[in-house]
């Protein structure tokens, strides 16, 4: 009996302006993200959530659920759907059949990035149970003073507050994903709205840098990778041999400035917090 839950959501329009990708590149990326996906994680349950060019059958083969619209929803320039922020209608399609089967707590992510960690929900219930939080959060989360936002790419939590969370009932209250799932959390635990953000988040959240996660993103790099590694790319991937340092989610976009090791050295978006921002003032 599975008793670990992964979500996986995406999205492959006829060309996706985010890392100039036709759908069959796309298509590609996505397929051997689930691969991966499987591969280091042979005992969760995956769900795979979105919309447009379908997987190929060797991708979908091994989710355990699919909720799949072959139409690709409308996108704004910027390769965004429009009118919903960070895709919550997806992830809360995933959420649901995942609270039916009785899963108490699920991880989300985007099935165009990989996870180079093995085993990452078991990964993530360590780090809850050694902090004694909920929730564990990555890259993105922050605020300016006035706005708060909330990473929505990667995030573990327990099924209900995920449900309530990413409900796709929710009524849009920011365009930009970041600050409309932020808001959303803060309307999980209404009596604390006038606790100062870090310290609100920090009482039911733990925090990773993406590069603790091995978090890496796949779309602004796959036209590059495809020209370095050729037909050799598939084994580089599903063999975990991809030099992750230099793919790290937000490198490319320059929202997370990174060594040559991969480490975090600063960031480029101050209202972005890193590991080391949240667990100190």
């Amino acid at each position: 009996m599975f008793k670990q839950c992964i979500i996986s959501q995406g999205h492959i329009p006829e060309f996706d302006v985010q890392g100039n990708l036709s759908y069959v590149d796309k298509q590609e990326l996505m397929s051997l993200s689930i691969l991966h996906l499987r591969k280091y994680n042979p005992n969760a349950y995956i769900i795979l959530s979105g919309h447009g060019y379908s997987l190929t059958r060797e991708a979908l083969d091994v989710c355990d659920w699919v909720y799949w619209e072959p139409k690709c929803r409308p996108l704004d320039p910027h390769g965004y759907p429009i009118g919903i922020p960070a895709q919550f209608p997806f992830v809360s399609k995933g959420l649901e059949h995942a609270r039916k089967k009785y899963f108490r707590h699920v991880l989300k992510t985007r099935t165009d990035c990989i996870i180079s960690i093995p085993e990452i929900y078991k990964y993530c219930v360590d780090i809850i149970n050694l902090e004694e939080t909920n929730f564990l959060f990555t890259q993105q989360t922050g605020s300016d003073g006035s706005s708060h936002y909330l990473g929505d790419c990667f995030m573990f939590g327990p099924i209900d507050q995920m449900c309530c969370l990413w409900n796709e009932k929710n009524p849009v209250i920011h365009h930009g994903g970041l600050m409309n799932t932020a808001a959303y959390f803060a309307k999980l635990y209404p009596n604390e709205i006038h606790v100062p953000w870090k310290n609100f988040i920090r009482r039911y959240a733990a925090f990773r840098d993406v590069i603790n996660l091995g978090f890496v993103d796949l779309r602004w790099s796959w036209n590059s990778l495809k020209e370095k590694y050729g037909d050799g790319l598939r084994n580089i991937i599903l063999d975990n041999q991809l030099c992750i340092g230099e793919y790290h989610w937000g490198r490319y976009p320059g929202w997370h400035i990174f060594d040559d090791h991969g480490s975090m050295i600063k960031k480029s978006i101050p209202a972005f917090w890193s590991e080391d921002d949240f667990y100190h003032e």
